[in-house]
This record gives structure tokens, C-alpha cells and sequence, in this order.
């Protein structure tokens, strides 16, 4: 899910899905315990409750 992520934020996933599908994935993956995504997700959305992104 973590891989998924990436790809759409770089831009090489399917056409259409961009930032928001790279965040869905990056949610997933933190959801089910990745902390590096959620660390992620904590930085792409100021104020998420979680894992804080200098952690």
C-alpha cells in the first residue's frame, strides 16, 4: 500500500487519480500500522492526529 502511495505521488499511477489516490494509499498503509506512511500523512495534512512528521 506504502508502494502504491509513492507511485501516485509521483505521478505513475493511473491517469486521473493523482494526490488523492497517492494519499488513500498512504492512509491505508498507515492505518495498518506503517509507520513511515503515517508519518507521511501526518505531513501532507497539518493537524492529523497521529504520529507527528519530525517524529
Amino acid at each position: 500500500m506504502h508502494w502504491l502511495g509513492l507511485l501516485h505521488a509521483a505521478g505513475l499511477g493511473e491517469a486521473g487519480g493523482g494526490d488523492a489516490l497517492a494519499l488513500m494509499w498512504l492512509a491505508k498503509a498507515a492505518a495498518h500500522g506503517h509507520v513511515i506512511a503515517a508519518q507521511q500523512v501526518a505531513a501532507l495534512l497539518p493537524g492529523t492526529v497521529g504520529v507527528e512528521a519530525g517524529a
